[in-house]
C-alpha cells in the first residue's frame, strides 16, 4: 500500500472519505483518496500535492466528459479552496482559489436543469463553480429515465459501506443521474 515513504508520493494529501470505484474500467476497483489514487494492486497512480479536506465527491459529475470526476475541498490554506479533477489521470479540470481557511465542506450534485452536469459548491467558495446563478424562474434538475435500483451499480454499492469508514458524504453511481441523463447500461449482477 502507498504510504509517506513510497517513492514520489512523500504527501498522501488524505482525505476524511476515500472513494472506491472502477477507475480505469478494467473491471478492479481502485481507491480515491483525497488528493490521490491507488490502483487495485497497491501502487500509487497519481497524486495531486492538494492536501487534506474533509468532503470528497466521486462519480461521473460531468455527463460530457468520458469517465468519472472527483470534487473535493481542501483544509489547507495554502492549497486551492476546491477543485475538479479527472479521476483516471489526476488532472485538475478547475480549481477555486484558495480561501485562506479551513473549507472542510463541498457538495456536487445536478440541482440545475439549466446547466448540464453536476454543481459543486463548498461553504467557503460563494456559489456553484459550474453554473452561473439561478434565478426563482430557473426549474431544479429533474430526470425521467428509468434505471435500475441504485443498488445494482457496484461504485454505489460500494460507497454505502465506505460510507461508514469516515465522514458520511452522498454516495455517487458510476453513471450520471440529473436532467438529461443517458439511460445507464444494463447492470451485470452475478449470484454464486
Amino acid at each position: 500500500m502507498a504510504d509517506e515513504l513510497t517513492p514520489g508520493f512523500p504527501e498522501l494529501g488524505r482525505t476524511a472519505p476515500f472513494g472506491v470505484c472502477p477507475r480505469n474500467a478494467d473491471g478492479k476497483n481502485e481507491i480515491v483518496y483525497g488528493a490521490m489514487a491507488i490502483n487495485d494492486n497497491g501502487s500509487p497512480l497519481w497524486n495531486t500535492r492538494n492536501g487534506h479536506g474533509d468532503a470528497m465527491h466521486v462519480g461521473d459529475l460531468d455527463p460530457s466528459r468520458p469517465g468519472l470526476e472527483e470534487f473535493k475541498v481542501d483544509e489547507d490554506s495554502s492549497k486551492p479552496a476546491a477543485w475538479f479533477a479527472d479521476v483516471r489521470t489526476g488532472r485538475i479540470i478547475w480549481q477555486n482559489a484558495s480561501c485562506g481557511c479551513d473549507n472542510g465542506r463541498g457538495v456536487s450534485a445536478d440541482i440545475w436543469a439549466g446547466s448540464p452536469g453536476a454543481e459543486s459548491w463548498s461553504a467557503a467558495v460563494g456559489g456553484c463553480s459550474t453554473a452561473p446563478t439561478s434565478t426563482s424562474t430557473e426549474r431544479a434538475a429533474v430526470t425521467t429515465t428509468k434505471i435500475h435500483t441504485l443498488l445494482h451499480d457496484p461504485q454505489y454499492r460500494a460507497a454505502l459501506a465506505w460510507q461508514n469508514t469516515a465522514y458520511n458524504q452522498p454516495p455517487h453511481p458510476s453513471f450520471f443521474i440529473g436532467a438529461g441523463m443517458a439511460t445507464p447500461a444494463q447492470p451485470r449482477v452475478y449470484l454464486r
